[in-house]
């Protein structure tokens, strides 16, 4: 097979090399990223393209007559025509010294002959777009990358309908050049409809697609009507124009051109839609770290939060105990003193004035208060993780859909969504499986637990042989009363009140222990509750979080080398060169 070194010289050599090297590059980048199998296709042929002859492709509409175009170049009847779609496979013409043809592939039937023309170019006919058969307009689509240059054929009974308009400009989005050729025109009146339709024509692209197209006004059939001159053209005059056209205006410098530009055409066109797909991606992933860094600050914000508010409900506790220290001051100076000296002697009436009027119901206080403390911590719990699932839900809601990886061929918004969707579940399950009571109740236990084991509390007044005991229970953390008892050890003006102050002193210090001890249980207590919580949440977002960061991490990589990649190319191709027309 004929490549395209042959008409290569050195300089042309190496900037094909480096081509070809750049849009492999592209491949390898664009394999780790995740790219759709077809893109990844798309470019290992245009890779293969540069080493192949100049390839023009003939496309159109079904009955706009390509196949009669293409006859009438080669001046033999080497493709056939007719009035229905009558091309069903890709037929790439080529020079050979006698007529054959051969199956390259289900769909592409290689034809050899020997018309002068196919000697510097291959010849793609292509099945029409628009057509009954929809795989016939498929072949035509998938055809169009590998194209070197595209001859564009419209009927002028039917000029440049709106599918012909969208057709080409999916051709123009590969970076192809387009040469528009209106046949048919024996079937317009004159010379006046035909300058209208090649007006009409040559505006309408100009409009809507941005370029104005070299058009050639043909009649296929009257050009393979008339005969040939010796210098090889049509005595048709307008087939004549389209024949001089791709003889001299598709000279070899502008074949090389088309040939190393096209197919980095084909690798910008890929480069653009998935440096669409970085951008769309790091916009999401943008708004994904905003949701978790949302998140993290929420749980610092809990978590501080939480222990500013420790020290005023601590204080409730503690100012229990000073209402015990309060109501022992006034028991002691009620009770101890010099005209109530028998009711002194009286151990069980002192003991039962002790309990009644000092301890009174310190215990039940005491029990609520770390019961309220419990209900506060478990419904900050509960309104952090109602916060994060709400968050989630609306990041697991946003997806453009025209710039996620995941719908071309990536694993990106599987792994997303299947990410989200986890943290929310355990956000709602954490919300849902909150039995309130049972967990006020649980913590509550355990706090009180905790008090039980290291608020054991003696006070005394040992001076008078009064001892007063402050038990709190282990299991319910309970105080279960302070015992009393009283022996007369002597009487005098002097030793009553000397014998109160001491056991008042003794015990202030006993009650100053019980409230540092209860606020030092309780403080460690909540802390460890506390960690616990954001330990759970924390553990929940973490691989959310950390997903987030390792793909910004890489689609920015991506993003970089993608960029690095496509001002190579351009680059190459303005060394290239543009060829000598517009199209």
């Amino acid at each position: 097979m004929q490549d395209a070194a042959g008409f290569l010289d050195e300089a042309h050599g190496r900037l094909r090399s480096r081509a070809r090297a750049a849009i492999e590059d592209m491949r390898a980048e664009l394999a780790t990223f995740g790219a759709a199998k077809e893109d990844l296709d798309a470019l290992r042929q245009a890779a293969r393209d540069l080493e192949e002859l100049f390839l023009v492709v003939i496309v159109g509409e079904f009955n706009s007559g390509k196949s009669a175009l293409i006859n009438a170049l080669l001046g033999a009847g080497v493709l056939e025509e007719g009035v229905t779609p009558t091309t069903a496979s890709i037929n790439i013409l080529r020079h050979g010294q006698d007529s054959a043809e051969r199956w390259l592939s289900g769909n592409v039937l290689e034809r050899q002959h020997p018309a002068p023309l196919l000697k510097d170019v291959a010849i793609v006919d292509t099945p029409g777009t628009n057509a009954v058969l929809r795989q016939h307009q498929e072949l035509t689509e998938q055809f169009v990358p590998r194209s070197d240059l595209v001859l564009f054929v419209t009927s002028s009974d039917r000029p440049f309908t709106e599918s012909e308009r969208a057709f080409m400009e999916a051709i123009r989005s590969w970076g192809k050049k387009v040469v528009l050729v209106l046949n048919k025109t024996d079937l317009l009146r004159g010379e006046e409809d035909l300058a209208q339709v090649v007006a009409f024509v040559t505006e309408q692209v100009r409009t809507l697609l941005g370029f104005r197209p070299e058009v050639f006004p043909v009649s296929a059939r009257r050009a393979r009507e008339a005969p040939a001159l010796a210098d090889g053209l049509s005595a048709d005059p307008e087939f004549a124009r389209l024949q001089r056209f791709l003889h001299e205006t598709l000279n070899q410098e502008n074949r090389v051109k088309l040939k190393l530009s096209s197919p980095l055409g084909v690798a910008a066109r890929v480069a653009h839609k998935y440096q669409a797909v970085a951008n769309g991606r790091l916009e999401l992933l943008g708004e994904d770290a905003r949701t978790g860094e949302s998140m993290e600050a929420q749980l610092n914000h809990y978590r501080e939060d939480t222990r500013a508010q420790f020290t005023p409900r601590l204080h409730e506790v503690e100012n229990i105990v000073y209402d015990l220290s309060d109501r022992a001051d006034r028991f002691f100076d009620e009770t101890f003193r010099l005209a109530r000296v028998f009711d002194l002697v009286n151990s069980d009436k002192v003991r039962g004035d002790f309990e009644r009027q000092v301890l009174a119901n310190t215990s039940e206080r005491i029990e609520i208060s770390v019961d309220s403390i419990s209900n506060w911590l478990v419904d900050r719990e509960i309104r952090l993780w109602e916060g994060i699932a709400d968050e989630l839900s609306r990041r697991r809601q946003a997806r453009p859909e025209a710039l996620l990886l995941g719908d071309i061929g990536g694993d990106f918004e599987t792994s997303r969504r299947g990410l989200i969707q986890n943290v929310s579940r355990s956000s709602r399950r954490a919300v849902a499986g909150f039995d309130r009571e049972a967990e006020a109740k649980s913590l509550g236990d355990t706090m009180r637990e905790a008090v039980a084991q290291t608020a054991l509390v003696e006070v005394g007044a040992l001076g008078l042989g009064t001892l007063v005991a402050v038990a709190v229970g282990t299991a319910a953390a309970d105080v279960t009363g302070i015992l009393a008892g009283t022996v007369l050890a002597g009487l005098g003006l002097y030793i009553i009140p000397a014998r109160k102050h001491r056991a008042q002193r003794q015990f202030q210090e006993k009650v100053s222990e019980l409230r540092v001890g209860l606020r030092d249980t309780l403080s460690r207590q909540l802390n460890a509750e506390l960690d616990g919580s954001v330990e759970r949440i924390q553990a929940a977002i973490t691989p959310y979080v950390r997903f987030v960061r390792s793909e910004q991490e890489k689609v920015s990589q991506f993003h970089d080398r993608l960029s690095e990649l496509q001002a190579e190319m351009g680059g190459l191709r303005r060394e290239i060169g543009n060829p000598t027309f517009e199209g």
